[in-house]
């Protein structure tokens, strides 16, 4: 597993400077993959400003590069129904860049989108919160944990014919059908 983070994070905290916020969000992150057992050679921070990723040449060509270099099978993002302005971009820069084929799974963050795959949590509930928890910046301003974990809750019990306590939903297809 590799994980790119597009955006530095860096208006994530009010009242401190920039680049003391990007560090701090950096070493959350950091300290969150470290528990879901990600090495840290295994992060990728691209370093853009919040709120101003857009589709340019240079940030196709990173993508470009990253996927030929790891040569991915399946990527995770946002969903394009997002509400949120950074993740809606970087749907934009996948869907413009020329990468290999791979297959998407885009999850929900702000927006609940309706999903065509369900793949069941409960056994990674409690690990997946600690790195939740590990966001500490965050949880300041919003329980983003008990959210997810809520919402976790109930696409679970959207399908009560499978037992399963938690369940993360995805618009799961190959990247040139999701693009």
């Amino acid at each position: 597993v590799h994980i790119v983070y597009l955006c530095r994070g860096d208006k994530g905290i009010s009242g401190l400077p920039l680049d003391q916020v990007a560090q701090i969000r950096k070493e959350e992150a950091t300290l969150a993959a470290s528990l879901m057992g990600i090495p840290q050679d295994h992060l990728h921070f691209w370093d853009e400003s919040d709120y101003q990723l857009k589709v340019t040449s240079s940030t196709i060509k990173r993508l470009n590069q990253i996927t030929e270099q790891l040569k991915p099978n399946l990527v995770y993002l946002p969903s394009f129904t997002d509400n949120h302005p950074d993740h809606l971009q970087t749907n934009h820069i996948f869907k413009d860049a020329h990468t290999p084929s791979f297959w998407v799974a885009a999850y929900e963050v702000w927006t609940p989108h309706i999903p065509n795959r369900i793949v069941d949590v409960s056994q990674e509930i409690s690990q997946k919160m600690d790195a939740m928890k590990a966001h500490t910046s965050q949880l300041k301003t919003l329980s983003y944990h008990e959210g997810i974990l809520g919402l976790n809750k109930y696409r679970a019990a959207l399908y009560p014919k499978v037992s399963m306590e938690y369940a993360e939903s995805f618009l799961f297809a190959k990247k040139e059908i999701y693009c």
